[in-house]
Order: structure tokens, then sequence, then C-alpha cells
């Protein structure tokens, strides 16, 4: 990995600037390489991951997507968890977790629920099996550019693995009221869990923007140098900046040099999370009421 310090800019050619690129978290400027097999190049700036050499890497995150997708209707179709209490069986799938919240009165705990656990995993393994489908075939998906904006925003709001862990300790707990049967639906899950893992990793983006057919091969090493270059932070993709407002060539992404009062809103949102930590930690989770 070579930096594109100012001293080597004017010694590049032209056809080599068409393979600038910005790492995303300091915008320290690069040009691709290519890298072995199962490497990875970071930046030597801050040491950020820049790309890695995924093999068959649009194959790969296909397949896995597509078995996310079985797991996932497998997941939300058959039985969850069952309770047997005093010879009654009580069957529960994976919605009702978020309806039981709605029921007694908790409605807000309730749709955060079934969104971040039923509804984005679902938007997004639909989402990346629309994309990925017509890459596998050569083409680029209608709409391919807002469909990966509104996947790669909602991508950490997919929370399948915080679900997991609150169910895990939920079985714990009423292990001591009633027999808690595991149904099939909960081994999707967990399954789920590790391909939708696996196929997030599996994933290298290039692969799909290498279809679009657009280049950034109009960058010149003077933009560089006089700071004229938005990177975009959905795609990756160098704009030549021209002091208005500018959205991505190719995500139609909104640009910007950084993000407007990040630090302050980084501080805020931090000591909030401080301040919640203490009564998270002090006030019981659950209280548990037994009869006799």
């Amino acid at each position: 990995m070579k930096v594109l310090t100012l001293e080597v800019e004017k010694m590049m050619a032209d056809s080599l600037a068409g393979e600038i690129f910005a790492c995303h978290e300091c915008d320290h400027f690069y040009y691709y390489e290519l890298i072995p097999v199962g490497a990875k190049a970071n930046c030597q700036h801050c040491g950020n991951l820049l790309y890695r050499h995924i093999p068959d890497s649009l194959n790969r995150s296909l397949a896995l997507y597509f078995t996310a997708l079985v797991l996932y209707l497998i997941a939300n179709v058959f039985p969850f968890l069952s309770l047997e209490l005093g010879g009654r069986v009580v069957e529960n799938i994976l919605f009702s977790s978020g309806w039981a919240m709605y029921e007694l009165g908790m409605g807000e705990l309730g749709v955060l629920i079934i969104l971040t656990s039923i509804l984005f995993p679902f938007i997004v393994i639909a989402g990346m099996l629309y994309l990925l489908i017509p890459a596998r075939m050569g083409t680029v998906a209608p709409f391919m550019a807002q469909v990966y904006r509104i996947v790669n925003s909602i991508v950490p709001w997919s929370l399948v693995g915080v679900f997991m862990l609150g169910v895990l300790i939920a079985i714990v707990k009423l292990q001591d009221l009633a027999n808690v049967i595991t149904g099939p639906s909960l081994i999707a899950l967990a399954l789920l869990l590790v391909v939708y893992t696996a196929a997030r990793a599996s994933f290298d983006p290039h692969d799909l923007w290498s279809l679009t057919g657009h280049s950034s091969s109009g960058i010149s090493s003077d933009d560089i140098a006089n700071h004229k270059i938005l990177n975009c932070h959905t795609c990756g993709f160098l704009s030549r900046h021209t002091g208005e407002h500018q959205n991505c060539l190719r995500c139609t992404s909104p640009l910007h040099h950084r993000k407007h009062n990040s630090i302050e809103a980084t501080w805020a949102l931090l000591a909030a999370a401080c301040v919640l930590l203490i009564p998270a930690n002090v006030y019981p989770v659950m209280t548990v009421i037994r009869f006799g």
C-alpha cells in the first residue's frame, strides 16, 4: 500500500488517478493495488481497514443471503418457545415477543423489538438479494443506489444478536417457573445469526459498484493537493468539490467533508450513555412473582 502524498502526486499518471480512493475514517488518499487472496489493506494513517480481497465474494454472499432468507422464514413461522406449566402448553412465535409487550402496556418497547429483530433484518436480507441477483447476472438492479443506501443505513439497527442474548437470559430465568421447550424457530434464529454475520463478512461492495460504470478518472493530483475532493461515506466514490451542495454521482448520498458538529454530538451521546448506564445496572431488569 502506497500513500498518496504531495511529493508523489505529480508523478502519478492520469490512468492511475482513475483508481484513487480515500480512507473512510480519515480521508487519507491511496490508490488501489492488487493484494493476495484473503489479505487486507489498512490505512497507514489511522489503521482503518481499507479493503479486503475476498475470493468469489459475489457468489458466496449471494448463497449466504439465500440461506439467511430461508432461516428467517423458518424462524418467523414455526414455534419459538413453548412453556409447559401445570399440564398446559403455551406456544409462542417470534412475533409474540413484541405483541406481548404491547399487551402489557409497553407498546413502544414492543415496536422496537419488532423493528430491530424482525422487520429490519428482513429488509437487509431482501435488499441484498435484490442487489446481488442482478449483479450475479452482470447487470445493475433498478434503483440500486437507493436500495443500497437504505440497506446500509438499516444494518446497524438489525439487532438479531441482541435479541438472541435476551432470549437466552429469559430461558434461564423461566426454568424455575415452567418447563421451557425450545422450538425449531429458536434453532433457526441461532443459525440465522451465524449465517447473517457470515454474509455481511463475505460481501465486497466493489462487486456492485464496479457494474455502474462510474469512475474517478476525472480526479487530478491538483484537486487532491488543493483539498477539492469530497469522499462519499456511503460508497467511497470521489467527487470534485464545486462549492455547492452536492450528491454523490454513484449512490446519490449527500456529500460533505466531515459531519457537522460531529465531536459535539459524539460527546453528548457518550455522556447520555454514561448516565443511562447507571440505572441500567442498578435497577432490576425484571421482577418474577411466584404463587405458592
